[in-house]
């Protein structure tokens, strides 16, 4: 399958937002990711928006045993290294209580 977006942002290091761009999708997986021409025509075109292909996690309080609350550095670290291996691709909450 094959989806193209205005904008596509992958989330991965150096990998700039892809303007305009698509996903191409196989047996359930993101296969590809790319800017400009795509490998085939579209199966879905999205007119308007961003795409983000994976999985992001919006909100989190703890994972892989690290309370986020009081992690250390070390402890987002391995967070975020669990969070690659489960597939987690985005992580843009890092905080969930206010501050004090």
């Amino acid at each position: 399958m094959i989806i193209t977006a205005p904008r596509v942002i992958t989330a991965l290091p150096g990998v700039p937002v892809l303007e305009p761009g698509y996903v191409v999708t196989a047996g359930g997986l993101i296969a590809e990711a790319g800017q400009g021409r795509r490998p085939g025509p579209p199966d879905v075109e999205l007119a308007s928006g961003v795409l983000v292909p994976g999985l992001v996690d919006l909100q989190v309080n703890g994972y892989f045993g690290v309370e986020m609350q009081a992690a250390e550095p070390d402890g987002w670290a391995a967070r975020r290294q669990a969070a690659a291996r489960d597939g987690v691709h985005g992580l843009p909450s890092r905080r969930s209580s206010r501050l004090r």
